[in-house]
């Protein structure tokens, strides 16, 4: 049996910028995940990007974005990050960064 000599959870640094009105505002965070092989994403053809983001992404920390009612930063919890997935490009924005952390990376 073989394995891979690097843990099974990856942080994945996710930032990207929305327009409020005429200003762009910057968001920077890190999403916590399960590692998975390309062989387990492709094992599961009927689940959506945004499924397989809620049932792998864990935690995250620094988020700004969804806040409570009270204002402050939502805790993680799947209804919040699925809240966020629904935000008009965002599903294709952390799916790129999850698949950029996940990934082997070319170093000269």
């Amino acid at each position: 049996m073989y394995q891979i000599c690097i843990e099974d959870v990856v942080n994945v640094p996710v930032k990207f910028t929305m327009r409020e009105r005429s200003v762009d505002k910057l968001f920077s965070f890190t999403l916590i995940a399960k590692r998975r092989t390309q062989e387990e994403i492709e094992a599961q053809p009927d689940l959506s990007v945004k499924d397989f983001l809620l049932e792998n992404v864990t935690d995250w920390s620094g988020q700004r974005l969804v806040i409570t009612d009270n204002k402050e930063p939502a805790a993680f919890n799947k209804e919040a990050l699925d809240y966020m997935l629904k935000q008009p490009g965002l599903l294709g924005i952390v799916w790129s960064a999850y698949t950029r952390a996940c990934g082997g990376k070319e170093k000269n």
